[in-house]
Order: C-alpha cells, then structure tokens, then sequence
C-alpha cells in the first residue's frame, strides 16, 4: 500500500494566567518512574521534527513511516528572567495510511476585539 504522508502540526495550547513567559523545547520520551528510555530516538522525518520554542508549535514534516511514536514536549515558564516552573508534555502521535490531506484554511489571521463587542467573521477551508 502506498503510504502518503503530510506535515504534521500540533500547538499543546499552553497558557500563563500570570502573563509569565512560557518556552518549549522538544525533549524524548520518559518511562515509567521518569527514567529515561534506553536507545530512544525521535521520529524520524523526510525533512526535520521541530518545535517553535516560542509559539509551542510542533512541526513533523513528513512522518517517513507508520506507526505509534511517543515525544514530549518541555514547557518552561519565566518570570522577570526567572524560571519558576516546568511541565513535561509526553503524547503519543498514530500515523496512519488512508488519511485525507489536511484542509487549507483561509479567513483573518489576527485581529483585536474589544470585551463585550460581537466578531462575526468567515473561514474558508478546501481540500
């Protein structure tokens, strides 16, 4: 079976109630009790897995292979220059074959609302 494979993108949605800095960095998996897994690798990709240590967004381009594939995400939060606290997001991502390629979305990108005021806008998503 031809397998087709796409970019794959995911934001774990952190944020601050505090307004503090929050940074991401991509980290291997850990087993049970924390310990580290002996011979991990990440996954392996057709171009590179990353993560932008700033927004938090995960970039798989092109999973080469199917199957079950475990990272995690480290996400530091500072204050004042500070660091104050840290989680480790382990997950697990299924890359399987048949999938329909993602949607192209288009609509505003950003923009800035007033609290109480109604935004009514549109999306477009083909594919």
């Amino acid at each position: 079976m031809l397998f087709r494979s796409y970019t794959f993108v995911h934001n774990p949605g952190a944020v601050d109630s505090d307004g503090d800095s929050l940074y991401y960095t991509l980290q291997q998996s850990l087993k049970e009790g924390g310990q580290l897994i002996p011979n991990y690798q990440f996954p392996q990709a057709s171009n590179y897995i990353t993560i932008n240590n700033y927004t938090g967004d995960l970039i798989w381009d092109f999973p080469v292979n199917q199957g079950e594939y475990n990272v995690a995400i480290l996400i530091e939060e500072y204050r004042n220059g500070h660091k104050i606290g840290s989680i480790l997001r382990d997950m697990q991502i299924t890359v399987v074959a048949g999938c329909n390629p993602p949607p192209n979305i288009t609509g505003i990108t950003d923009t800035c609302v007033i609290a109480g005021d109604t935004l009514d806008i549109t999306y477009n998503a083909t594919g």
